[in-house]
């Protein structure tokens, strides 16, 4: 009888104790948690008041913040590429079309650079056929000239 009482007041008294426990704040442990999931070492230790970096830099990498570009400066860039005509060939997603065909007027003009005439064409042709006789060309698989494979085809352009 004795060891039911001893029992029973043992288990009243470990009951009590983990009321205590279970009524604790568990938000300190949650936020435990997220500074340890916290790679960058910007969370501030609640003893100390001190950053785990500063607490610890050797586990973190070096603080490598990249300072942004000012709202002025995006702007200054944005205007000098459609000065130098950057950016006229790129393709709104919406309709497909470029940006240039919406809005002409915040790009340069193209200028058009002037091409050769099909004449012009056909005579820098027929010069190249003139003074190239062909033999020159190299087969792929032997890497001979078509001169040394075939030297009959090619004898009126020796003499």
């Amino acid at each position: 009888m004795k060891t039911s009482y001893a029992s029973a007041i043992a288990l009243a008294l470990a009951t009590l104790a983990a009321g205590h426990v279970m009524a604790a704040d568990v938000a300190p442990m949650a936020n435990v948690r997220a500074s340890i999931n916290d790679a960058s070492g910007d969370v501030v230790e609640p003893l100390t008041g001190l950053k785990l970096r500063e607490i610890n830099p050797g586990y973190y990498g070096a603080n490598t913040s990249v300072k942004g570009k000012t709202r002025a400066q995006v702007q200054a860039e944005l205007a000098e590429a459609r000065r130098n005509d950057d950016g006229g060939d790129v393709v709104e997603p919406m309709t497909g079309m470029k940006m240039r065909d919406i809005n002409p007027s915040q790009y340069a003009a193209n200028t058009a650079v002037q091409g050769k005439t099909r004449a012009q064409v056909r005579a820098e042709l027929a010069e190249a056929r003139r003074n190239d006789d062909g033999g020159g060309v190299v087969e792929p698989m032997t890497g001979m000239t078509l001169r040394e494979i075939n030297p009959s085809r090619y004898a009126q352009a020796n003499s």
